[in-house]
């Protein structure tokens, strides 16, 4: 007995084989819009950090000593960024890239609307708070081989479209070299 598939029940997988790919193409260029705007971002403000730690403004040793606080340390550095006029918050607003806390403060989000990660290892070793998409949660220091030392002590990344820490991986967007 043949159990090949009749034509037309080949041409009907055919045409919803078709239908998809083409829905896929359709939304995917929405996706990578998002993924390269974000990696803009987080790759400029690597940039800005970098550039103002070397000036010497001692963002680090002035970041808060306890950083119980979801998005505290993004709060803080992007205050700091602004009020030295490393970042503009006029342009950051334009685009879409700042937004208050819920305690009125200044935050730096990425394409999808959630906060970016900064993380300053050497006083925040056990991680920070965060809101994620999942809720409140510690995301730890990225490792050496996701963040080299070159790239300076403070880390930024965004959690990408899914929202959730795949430790500079996955969806991840961190910035470019």
């Amino acid at each position: 007995m043949h159990t090949a598939l009749p034509m037309k029940a080949i041409g009907v997988i055919i045409l919803i084989l078709a239908f998809t790919f083409a829905a896929a193409t359709v939304c995917q260029p929405e996706r990578q819009y998002k993924e390269i705007e974000t990696c803009t971002l987080v790759t400029d403000v690597a940039r800005v950090l970098y550039a103002c730690l070397h000036e010497g403004n001692s963002l680090v040793s002035q970041a808060p000593g306890q950083a119980s606080v979801p998005n505290e340390i993004n709060s803080y550095i992007t205050q700091v960024l602004i009020d030295k006029q490393y970042l503009s918050a006029t342009v950051l607003r334009h685009h879409g890239y700042l937004t208050k806390s819920k305690s009125g403060r200044d935050l730096l989000i990425d394409s999808w609307g959630r906060p970016l990660v900064f993380q300053i290892p050497a006083l925040y070793p056990s991680g920070l708070i965060y809101s994620t998409a999942a809720g409140q949660t510690t995301i730890l220091p990225l490792s050496s081989s996701a963040w080299p030392s070159e790239k300076g002590p403070v880390q930024v990344w965004s959690l990408g479209r899914n929202g959730a820490d795949d430790r500079g991986q996955g969806d991840d967007v961190i910035p470019l070299n």
